[in-house]
């Protein structure tokens, strides 16, 4: 701020500095005139006195000569006569030396008016042998810096009250693609000034003003190169799996009544760069070219018991398959059924198998044909016979009619099954 307050007081003190030289050379060149037009006069002024000092001398001369005349002959009229007519030319005389001194004082002296208007200064010049409008520019001292503009050409006669005009040039800059351009101009508009740069813009390029505003002395103007293009692509559209629960069928049986198709979407997106650098992308449209086309299932959802034994508490499960059986026994395998607590503590239910211990352990998991999974969680008297080796199953039943019509069925086909299986007991 210290610097910009300095930088105006002295343009302000060489501003004044530089009215105060013109009013002097004003002053001087009046001072020549006053004091050529006195020399003039004085002139004139001395050749009238001369003259009159003559006609005074001759009139005496004259005088003299009427008076012997007139003692020697007395002729009054003659005399009179005589004065009148050198009093006239006396006046004649002093008319024409007035006439000229009117003349001396009033004739033009060849100058013209010039007015000069520079750095907010206007001075206006009376001059006279100043060809051209460069010379009168250099006589009020006022140079021209690069870009500044002059109202009339240099070689430009002058004329009476000619104005002569200087614009000067102040900097606005330019920035765009990574550069600053800085251009000198008088004024103009933003557009202007951009031409002048070689900067090429568009309705999709963004500027800091407007095209048409007028530019200003340290003016900053951004350009940012913007270009929009849209980009068409295609999408799969996923179809859906629809469950329709159907308490008419078992559970765990599905059946496909519509298979699914997959559908086709076009998307549209906008892409926006900006000075080469990719500023957005948002999805501006989406039409779905073919639709997806659900596929519906039916599900069962009636509840399929293991058997149809009384009291069957187990849903139905399919048969193990070989990776989830341990071990394929042949036992001979009965029945039995009635109240009480199991060896191991437990009330028996369907799927309580009783077992030998020292041939199937504890808990394991059973698979028997046409009864179903089950857990060995009772034992029996058989484990005492043929010393102890007797490999028997006893399976239970809510029922001793059911029992004794499973009866004894040597050398049944089991299956041990991995302790990883999962089977539900009560």
């Amino acid at each position: 701020m210290e610097n910009d307050s300095n930088g105006s007081m002295n343009a302000s003190a060489k501003r004044t500095a530089r009215a105060i030289d013109k009013l002097k050379g004003f002053f001087e060149r009046l001072r020549s005139w006053v004091i050529e037009a006195k020399t003039k006069l004085m002139a004139f002024l001395s050749e009238v006195k001369k003259d009159i000092a003559d006609i005074k001398q001759k009139r005496a001369g004259r005088n003299a000569a009427r008076r012997a005349r007139r003692e020697g002959d007395g002729r009054g009229g003659v005399k009179n006569a005589a004065v009148l007519a050198v009093d006239i030319a006396l006046l004649v005389i002093m008319l024409a030396s007035g006439g000229m001194l009117v003349w001396a004082l009033t004739m033009p002296d060849g100058r013209i008016k010039v007015t000069v208007e520079a750095d907010g200064d206007v001075c206006e010049y009376m001059v006279r042998d100043v060809e051209n409008v460069g010379e009168m520019m250099a006589l009020a001292d006022v140079s021209l810096g690069d870009c500044d503009e002059l109202s009339h050409d240099a070689g430009d006669p002058l004329t009476d009250g000619m104005v002569i005009s200087v614009k000067r040039a102040f900097p606005v800059a330019v920035a765009s693609k990574d550069s600053v351009t800085v251009i000198k101009t008088v004024g103009g508009t933003v557009g202007s000034v951009l031409d002048s740069a070689g900067v090429v813009y568009d309705v999709m390029d963004e500027l800091s003003n407007k095209p048409f505003e007028d530019v200003r002395s340290g003016m900053l103007i951004t350009h940012s190169d913007v270009e929009i293009s849209y980009n068409v692509d295609y999408r799969t559209l996923d179809y859906d799996e629809v469950e329709i629960k159907d308490d008419t069928m078992y559970e765990g049986k599905t059946v496909v009544e519509q298979k699914g198709s997959d559908g086709k979407k076009q998307i549209t997106q906008r892409i926006v760069v900006k000075d080469g650098s990719e500023v957005s992308r948002e999805i501006v449209d989406q039409v779905v070219i073919t639709p997806a086309v659900d596929e519906l299932i039916r599900v069962g959802t009636k509840i399929r018991y293991q058997t149809n034994f009384k009291g069957e508490w187990r849903r139905y499960r399919e048969p193990p398959t070989d990776d989830m059986i341990a071990e394929v026994m042949y036992v001979e395998c009965t029945a039995y059924s009635g109240d009480g607590i199991t060896s191991r503590g437990t009330k028996p239910n369907l799927g309580t198998i009783a077992i030998n211990p020292k041939i199937i352990p504890y808990y394991s998991k059973i698979y028997v044909p046409k009864y179903g999974y089950g857990t060995a969680l009772d034992t029996g008297a058989f484990r005492h016979y043929e010393n102890g080796t007797k490999n028997q199953i006893d399976l239970y039943f809510n029922s001793e009619s059911e029992a004794r019509r499973w009866g004894r069925k040597r050398k049944y086909k089991i299956y041990i099954l991995k302790s990883s299986v999962y089977v539900p007991r009560r």
